[in-house]
């Protein structure tokens, strides 16, 4: 794949940015409830990667397997997933659909000359486009693949393959039932011929409830263009369970999980240095282990390190 030097310097951005940024932090209470610690979860369509991000660090103790046919998409994702040191998140460079073979990946370039790689499709395409030929699967093939004992939640944005997708596991859905997060564009599922009423029924047939976000209502109907929360069971309303993880991230959690953060940073910084770790960012010995002072935590010793003249003025005080 022979890029431009314009398209280069684009890449060079993209990669800064899924390296750099975190999006979709406000949709974590909406997908807390269906994503435990040891969660094993599907992103069909992992793009750069954002959204795996988010799964990673909501099931430590799990694993993402991120399908990205798009091998620019890969090119971004794979240093932006090094960088943050995501080590349980599993790069499929394939598509999903409901037969395996290859299609004709098409990527739209931009005005600039830039590659628009968040909205490749498959099936047909207009405007100048970038085109690959890419592999596909199915979810039912991967998961007796991969032995899958478990899957707890499958997020798809694919512009307008997900009914085809999600058909390709339908033996997995019924097994395992997992919430889906799905984008529905009737312009887009048009692509593969489908349209949002096929995929409603469809879900529907196999015991789904959609709900539209990220205000809950129930949609057992198509209601416009949007991302929209499927759970399996006629009585489910998952609301309750999202208003309780809304609450528990209240001002009181946000600046605990900032001092996670920098403790986090601490402890990969003296992970990195080992033995050579500046003396400002060691944590000093406290006389009494119930109480320790602000100056003595991890989070301080990372400020001390970041502004060490703010500190030493302190200290001369």
């Amino acid at each position: 794949m022979r890029l431009t030097p314009r398209q280069r310097a684009s890449w060079l951005a993209h990669v800064f940015k899924a390296a750099t940024q975190r999006h979709h932090r406000e949709l974590r209470p909406l997908v807390a409830p269906h994503i435990p610690i040891d969660a094993v979860v599907v992103d069909i369509g992992a793009h750069a990667g954002q959204f795996a991000k988010l799964f990673a660090a909501m099931a430590p103790l799990g694993h993402i397997f991120a399908f990205e046919p798009s091998a620019y998409a890969r090119s971004v994702m794979a240093p932006a997933l090094r960088f943050g040191r995501i080590g349980n998140v599993t790069v499929i460079p394939m598509g999903l659909s409901d037969a395996t073979g290859e299609l004709t990946l098409h990527t739209p370039i931009k005005r600039g000359r830039s590659l628009g790689f968040g909205i490749a499709h498959l099936g047909a395409g207009a405007g100048p486009t970038f085109d690959q030929t890419v592999a596909l699967t199915t979810l039912d093939a991967f998961a007796a693949e991969r032995d899958l004992a478990r899957l707890d939640f499958v997020k798809a944005d694919i512009e307008g393959w997900e009914l085809r997708a999600l058909k390709g596991g339908e033996t997995t859905l019924r097994r395992f039932s997992p919430a889906l997060y799905l984008e529905v564009d009737a312009a887009c599922l048009a692509r593969a011929g489908d349209t949002p009423a096929d995929l409603f029924a469809w879900l529907a047939a196999l015991g789904y409830r959609g709900f539209t976000t990220p205000e809950v209502h129930a949609a057992p109907v198509y209601a416009g263009a949007g991302d929209y929360l499927f759970v399996m069971g006629e009585g489910t309303d998952p609301a309750p369970a999202i208003a309780q993880h809304v609450g528990a991230r209240g001002r009181g959690a946000n600046r605990r999980i900032l001092t996670n953060r920098l403790d986090r940073l601490y402890l990969r910084l003296v992970a990195i240095w080992g033995s050579q770790c500046p003396t400002s960012l060691k944590i000093p010995r406290r006389s009494n282990p119930r109480r320790r002072s602000p100056s003595c935590s991890p989070t301080a010793a990372v400020k001390r390190f970041a502004c060490p003249r703010r500190f030493a003025s302190r200290e001369t005080r």
